[in-house]
């Protein structure tokens, strides 16, 4: 999935550091972006997608490793911070539909309020039946935990997914990434504590009882020495 990207000089982009491809492809890879999966007798909408999703093939749709986008172009503001939903990206290459993005503002899973946002789906002349009919995203600002959920018909029996569930080892979780910084900064004081105890018992060994009257008593005896010999030099 990859093309010959559109002149740097033109400056269209799909976000920061990304580049889109050019209209014009001469490779196999480019030109299969630009292959969109149709009905018989109309080729827009996409099969597969909502009726209102659109491509633009000269902008911003064709993107390398994401194939050809296509997104509801009146309901999707232009810019992120107008965002008051959740929109759906979905893509093609080669006449196949290779992706479904839920994109989430930052805004929603973030602040001092718990939020609830979700979105729903209707796709036309479907031949994919596993595509999510809803999803969701829930915040908790109590926690920061965010739950992303998905629902649709799934591919495999329940028998099988549970099977597969649990030779996976139970349901799949995130970690606590707030929990698992903390347990490297405690890690890291134990660590730093632990250096320091042993660096203190190593000064204890060196002035441990005996060591001191033993320095005292080898100055002692230079002392007298000197004192001795320059007793005798003088007389």
């Amino acid at each position: 999935m990859v093309c010959k990207l559109v002149d740097e000089d033109t400056g269209i982009t799909t976000g920061p550091g990304e580049k889109t491809c050019a209209v014009n492809q001469e490779d196999p890879n480019g030109m299969n972006f630009f292959i969109v999966p149709g009905a018989m007798s109309n080729r827009d909408p996409v099969v597969n997608m909502p009726v209102d999703f659109t491509h633009l093939h000269q902008s911003y749709g064709p993107v390398p490793h994401y194939g050809l986008r296509s997104w509801d172009q009146d309901r999707v503001p232009a810019t992120t911070n107008e965002w008051n939903d959740i929109p759906i990206f979905m893509s093609s290459y080669a006449g196949n539909l290779v992706m479904w993005q839920a994109l989430v503002q930052y805004k929603m899973i973030s602040g001092e309020k718990n939020q609830f946002h979700s979105g729903a789906n209707r796709y036309f002349e479907t031949t994919i039946q596993t595509l999510p009919d809803t999803w969701a995203v829930k915040y908790d600002e109590s926690d920061g935990t965010i739950r992303l959920t998905m629902v649709g018909k799934a591919e495999i029996c329940r028998g099988d997914f549970e099977r597969a569930q649990k030779a996976a080892g139970g349901t799949p979780t995130f970690p606590n990434y707030d929990f698992v910084e903390a347990e490297k900064i405690r890690q890291k004081e134990a660590d730093e504590k632990a250096a320091n105890d042993e660096r203190n018992e190593d000064e204890e060994e060196i002035l441990e009882p005996g060591s001191s009257s033993s320095f005292t008593s080898s100055f002692s005896s230079t002392v007298i020495q000197l004192f001795v010999l320059f007793f005798a030099l003088k007389h």
